[in-house]
This record gives structure tokens, sequence and C-alpha cells, in this order.
């Protein structure tokens, strides 16, 4: 699993979301005491997700989401989401 784990850490565009962290001002924490992480940060809170996963399927926070899907791993990171109904 960690293989996988760091083929998808390698592939993902930390940097991109960085730039979008900062574009929104989007900060982690609250307060005088909220920022914006480095890109070493977001790779670390990531790795942490995606090793979360393998007993808890889905791990969410700070808007990186990633999920153990039959052994598929995937990171996103989410701006915007809308869902409704489960029928």
């Amino acid at each position: 699993m960690n293989e996988q784990i760091e083929e998808v850490l390698d592939a993902f565009d930390f940097d991109y979301v960085k730039k979008i962290m900062m574009f929104l001002d989007w900060k982690w924490g609250a307060g005088a005491d909220a920022y914006i992480p480095s890109y070493n940060e977001l790779r670390r809170t990531a790795k942490q997700l995606l090793e979360d996963t393998y007993l808890q399927g889905r791990c969410v926070t700070g808007g990186l989401e990633a999920e153990d899907s039959d052994g598929i791993l995937r990171l996103v990171f989410i701006v915007t989401q809308s869902e409704a109904g489960g029928e």
C-alpha cells in the first residue's frame, strides 16, 4: 500500500492546490492562528489521509479528500461539491 500511496502523492499537484488556497485565501486553523499550509504540510496531510483510508475507507480535512474504493486510492482537493438524495 505504501508504494500506491507514494504513486498517488507523486502524481498529485500540490503546487496547484497551494495556488488555489492562496487565491481564495483558504486557510487552515482559526483566528490569528489561521495559515495557508506549505507544500510539505499539504503532502504530509495527504499522506496521513491516504494511510487512514486503509481503516476508514474515506477521510477528509482542509479540502483534501482521500478514498480507498476496492483497492483504488484517490486523492482530490475539493473547492465545491453538492449532492442530493440517495435513490
